[in-house]
This record gives C-alpha cells, structure tokens and sequence, in this order.
C-alpha cells in the first residue's frame, strides 16, 4: 500500500509540475520579448508576467507538496487548505472540460485522462475535507 501511495503522490507530482509548464513559458517569452524590443514595456506586460510567474510559483510550490508529502505542519503553512480546495475545485472543472471534449471530440485519450484526473480530484477533495472533519 505505501508504493502505491508513493507513485501516487509523484503522479500527482508530475501532473502538477506539466501544468506549470505553461506559465512558465508565458513568463519567459514576456521576457525574451521585453528584452528584444524594450518598446513593449508597458502595463500589459507587467501583468501578464506578474500573473504568469504567480501561478506558476503556485504550481510548483504544489508539485514540491506532492512529491515530497509534507502538509501545512511539515513545510510552514505555505498555503492555507481553503487555498487549497480552490485549486482542487478548479482542477476538477479543468477534468471535466477535458472528459467533455475528448466525448465530443469521440477521442479514448481525452476521456481517460478527463476520467483519471476526476479520480485524482476525488481523491484529494476526500483528503482534504476528512483532514478537518468535513463531509
């Protein structure tokens, strides 16, 4: 059961660190483009970078919690649990978005993705609410 939940954990891990892929990717064509050509510094900028870094400081804070399994105790608080259960609301519309298009595309790949991520959801929304005695 404990290599189960470890391999668990780093899937997780790994889902969580591709996410943050894309905000970091944002973060350093603004950059490159910035640097190319100075002209395109403006307020726009400022907040498509500063959102960008933002979530993917987000992100990856919350692959380093999968990968390692430390909670709030373990790694000071970094981020409260309503935080939490935001993100784990947010990713669960993400699953449904992704059942849903792989349905009505008539895909296999985006359906049981779609289906293997609301099974993560689940899971963690479970862990979450039982941590402090919910329903």
């Amino acid at each position: 059961m404990l290599r189960f939940a470890v391999a668990y954990r780093l899937f997780c891990a790994a889902i969580l660190a591709f996410f943050s892929y894309v905000p970091l990717f944002v973060c350093y064509h603004t950059l490159r483009t910035v640097v190319v050509e100075p002209a395109k510094f403006d307020l726009t900028f400022v907040l498509v970078f500063c959102g960008s870094a933002a979530l993917a400081y987000f992100l990856l804070l919350l692959t380093y919690r999968a990968a390692t399994g430390r909670g709030r105790k373990a790694d000071g608080g970094l981020l409260p649990p309503s935080v939490m259960k935001g993100f784990i609301a947010l990713f669960g519309v993400i699953a449904i978005a992704v059942l849903g298009v792989g349905i009505w595309k008539g895909e296999l790949a985006p359906i049981l993705g779609g289906i293997s991520y609301i099974g993560v959801v689940l899971a963690a929304w479970r862990r979450k609410t039982s941590e402090r005695g919910e329903t």
